[in-house]
């Protein structure tokens, strides 16, 4: 529980400076996830949901790669 609580203060941490980027550079807009859920307006102002969906990716990306690499060593023996 502990390591959860860091990783979502991480993100928390991690939308606060992209932010502040954005409203800094207002005329440029990165493409990246996190962007793009800043600059959409089902995500306004509702940091727990754009954190959840961060948590939700990441674990999807790692049940990939857990399942793409444990298919690799099975084939390969």
């Amino acid at each position: 529980m502990a390591n959860s609580d860091r990783f979502r203060e991480f993100l928390r941490t991690l939308i606060q400076q992209r932010r502040k980027d954005m409203a800094q550079e207002s005329d440029k807009q990165r493409g990246d996830f996190l962007s793009l859920m800043l600059n959409d307006d089902l995500f306004s102002g509702k940091e727990e949901y754009i954190i959840d969906e961060c948590l939700t990716f990441m674990l999807a990306a790692t049940m990939t790669t857990t399942l793409l690499i444990n298919n690799g060593i099975y084939y390969l023996t």
